[in-house]
């Protein structure tokens, strides 16, 4: 049996004027990607599912016109309930996780297009709540910290794409006193990168007064490589670190 080319309709058995048993439905509006930062409508996508006397029961699975699968999950008395995952286009896997009763509910995982982890934290009632992460498109971490009713609360860590770290806390979703860099941020860097440091901490002037110490460990570090950071940090320690390569060490523990 193939699945309807029109819009909204939908093919299957009826038992005493209801639904029942296996159904091929298309969508009655375009299915959409995140693409870029914004929803791109995709095509009119169609679904193959079980009903028991009009109502929606046991597993189904969604396709994409092109026949990828886009989703897959169990309906319970009409609502999505237990594992769920949603792929693009291509087939990629974009996210992954649990409802209970038609709420998101319990660990979800996104990716990003290329299938690297974007974020991953728990949900209750649809909202998020405890412990989340989330991931730049090349892995490294981003922000890692615990939500309450999809608000953020305690201590967040925030990573800028460069790799330097700022923690915050937060009450309510709304930040609360002051933020600092890190304690004890790595980064590896070669010689010709020390004036881009410099630049990179001068535009986090507002932290500047938390950088307490910056050591540089390389083999041709003179006085002149270190000029940079002592004019950009004029009340911090400069000297050498531990012999651990190419690193710059900022320690800024509030």
């Amino acid at each position: 049996m193939a699945p309807p080319e029109t819009p909204g309709a939908g093919v299957g058995a009826m038992r005493r004027g209801k639904k029942h048993g296996r159904w091929k439905e298309r969508s009655d509006t375009p299915f959409s990607e995140w693409k870029d930062g914004k929803t791109v409508p995709i095509d009119y996508a169609w679904t193959e599912l079980d009903y028991v006397d009009g109502v929606k029961q046991g597993a189904f699975v969604v396709w994409w016109g092109n026949g990828q699968r886009r989703e897959d999950g169990v309906y319970v008395a009409d609502k999505p309930d237990g594992p769920f995952r949603l792929f693009n286009r291509e087939g990629v896997k974009v996210s992954e996780g649990t409802y209970r009763a038609g709420e998101l509910d319990g660990l979800w995982q996104h990716y990003h297009d290329d299938g690297m982890r974007e974020y991953v934290g728990m949900l209750a009632d649809g909202k998020r709540h405890g412990t989340w992460e989330e991931y730049y498109p090349d892995g490294s971490p981003r922000a890692r910290g615990s939500y309450e009713t999809s608000e953020r609360i305690g201590p967040w860590s925030l990573w800028d794409k460069a790799g330097i770290v700022e923690r915050g806390e937060y009450r309510g979703g709304k930040r609360i006193g002051t933020s600092a860099l890190a304690t004890v941020e790595e980064l590896d860097l070669s010689d010709n990168d020390l004036d881009e440091l410099a630049v990179r901490v001068l535009a986090r002037s507002p932290y500047l007064g938390k950088v307490r110490e910056l050591a540089w460990s390389g083999n041709d570090a003179d006085a002149d490589e270190l000029e940079p950071l002592r004019e950009a940090l004029p009340h911090a320690k400069i000297g050498d670190a531990p012999p651990r390569g190419n690193v710059v060490v900022i320690d800024a523990s509030a």
